[in-house]
This record gives C-alpha cells, structure tokens and sequence, in this order.
C-alpha cells in the first residue's frame, strides 16, 4: 500500500541502481529524473502495481546484463505510465540466449497496460551465435499481451544479428 513520490531528480553519481525484484506499490516519478546511473536490470523487475512518471535522463548508462533488458520494467502486469527513456542501450554478446531487450518495458501480461510512455534513447544491439529464436529488440515494449495506447519511439534502433532473423519494432 506505499504510495512513493519522488520530490526532485536525483543524482546517483555514477552508482549502479538495484534492482526492486516484486513491486506491488504506486511510484510516482512526478516527472522528475534519475541522472548519472548505471542500470543493469530493469529497476522493477516485476510489476504488479503502478509505475508513473518516472524519467531517465541521456546522463544514464544503460547496460544490460543479460538479453532480457528494459530500463523501468522487466515484466510488467500492472500499469506503467507516463515513463520517459533518454538514454541509450548498448548490448552486445555473442552467445545462444534468448534476448529481448526494449526502452520502457521489456514484456506486458495480459492484465497489464502501457500508456504515453516514450523512448528516446537509441538501442544498438550486437548479437552473434546460432540462436534458432530471433531476438526482438523494440523502443517502447518488446511484447505485449496487455493494453498498450499512446506510447512514442524516437531513438534509432540498430542491430547486428549473427544467423538468426530479428524482431524489431518501434
């Protein structure tokens, strides 16, 4: 039942954010924006509650960990809203992983929705091996089953796919 705001942008100096693994609360950016961060997980991991607001400026270095990467939410099954991406994606690995990697939301369950979020933030994606799964690269959801409305991709996606097809999308 937290209901969270954040009162100013906040400056994390370099610092790489944790990851929050089960949200369940209301966290409303109120427009204001995490600067100078390292993220290497999405910062919730899995939503079930709400997500406002929350803005990452183009001072962020967003490096995934892993092939199943978006900034804010991994795996969302509860309301995102009003998030901004700015800053830029860099993956690059050369192996047979599944990769999934978006700017606001990697995945949407049924029961989620994804509404005026916006990326700006360029993707460039590297991925080598023999994956027999296309990887899917996308600027705002990388695969939705729930309700997706209003939501805008700017930033430029690039790839290099080794011998598999790719999914991309906006």
């Amino acid at each position: 039942s937290d209901d969270i705001k954040l009162a100013a942008d906040i400056d994390f100096e370099g610092a790489t954010l944790p990851s929050v693994v089960s949200f369940k609360a209301s966290f409303n950016g109120q427009n204001f924006a995490f600067k100078n961060c390292k993220i290497t997980e999405a910062i919730f991991q899995s939503n079930e509650g709400s997500v406002k607001n929350l803005v990452l400026d183009k001072s962020c270095t967003l490096a995934p960990s892993t092939g199943q990467f978006a900034p804010i939410v991994l795996v969302n099954a509860g309301i995102v809203s009003g998030c901004v991406n700015n800053a830029p994606i860099n993956y690059s690995e050369n192996n047979d992983d599944y990769v999934l990697i978006a700017g606001i939301v990697a995945a949407c369950k049924r029961e989620g929705s994804l509404e005026n979020c916006t990326n700006n933030g360029a993707i460039d994606i590297k991925c080598g091996g023999t994956k027999t799964i296309a990887p899917i690269v996308a600027g705002v959801v990388g695969a939705s089953a729930g309700f997706v409305r209003g939501c805008v991709n700017t930033g430029d996606i690039n790839h290099e796919v080794g011998s598999a097809a790719l999914g991309k999308g906006g």
